[in-house]
């Protein structure tokens, strides 16, 4: 790509060794396709507490929305991941979600995918 920033392949992008978790309050909800995945994941916009700006990818949307966490706008939420460059920006590539007592796992402590696990 133009910026010279290698591109990483986003099933390669969740890094268990390298986890930081972000509390803070959602700004936007949509939704991403990522690479050649044929689902889209759940992409959020946070304020973290620190004053930071956070993109956060997660779960397929489908998965996402089984989780009963309620996401939206103005909520506040903790969100467990590992940072990830994706194309030209850094990412948090979320391992689990937390809002309100309840929590969404989506990664095992491998970084496997729960949404991929029968």
């Amino acid at each position: 790509d133009a910026s010279g920033v290698a591109s990483v392949p986003y099933a390669d992008a969740f890094d268990p060794k390298r986890l930081e978790t972000v509390k803070g309050t959602i700004t936007t909800i949509g939704a991403v396709r990522i690479g050649d995945l044929r689902e889209e994941r759940l992409r959020l916009r946070i304020r973290a507490t620190d004053g930071r700006e956070l993109i956060v990818y997660a779960a397929p949307e489908s998965f996402g929305a089984q989780q009963g966490l309620g996401l939206r706008p103005g909520k506040v939420i903790e969100i467990t991941g590992s940072p990830a460059r994706y194309g030209t920006q850094t990412v948090l590539v979320a391992g689990s979600l937390s809002a309100d007592g309840k929590i969404a796992k989506l990664r095992d402590d491998q970084g496997r995918a729960a949404w991929l696990t029968p």
